[in-house]
């Protein structure tokens, strides 16, 4: 299962649909930008898949989404793949180990 807490482009699901990979999307409002809102979304993500084996989210919805991995006992990279695709500072402190793809914008 692969799962996006954000809105992704028809192709990228197009893509992800015919390489036979279920996919399923938590889609939150474009106001919604404060931690808070990301830790909702992560934790409707567990609770409507609690098996979820891969997220891909901006990097504070992939924050949201490690921190509820930890709360459940998921273990990551071992159970649970997280990607976050902004790539800003926030992706690189040195407390997290989260994957994360640079988008020069």
């Amino acid at each position: 299962m692969y799962l996006n807490t954000a809105t992704s482009s028809k192709n990228t699901y197009r893509c992800i649909q015919e390489a036979g990979i279920q996919l399923d999307s938590v889609v939150m409002s474009a106001n919604a930008l404060r931690p808070e809102d990301f830790a909702r979304a992560a934790q409707k993500v567990f609770d409507r898949y609690p098996d979820v084996d891969a997220i891909s989210s901006t990097d504070l919805g992939a924050i949201a989404a490690l921190r509820e991995a930890s709360l459940r006992r998921r273990r990551v990279p071992e159970e649970l793949s997280i990607v976050a695709y902004d790539g800003t500072y926030i992706s690189r402190l040195p407390s997290l180990m989260l994957t994360a793809i640079l988008q020069p914008i």
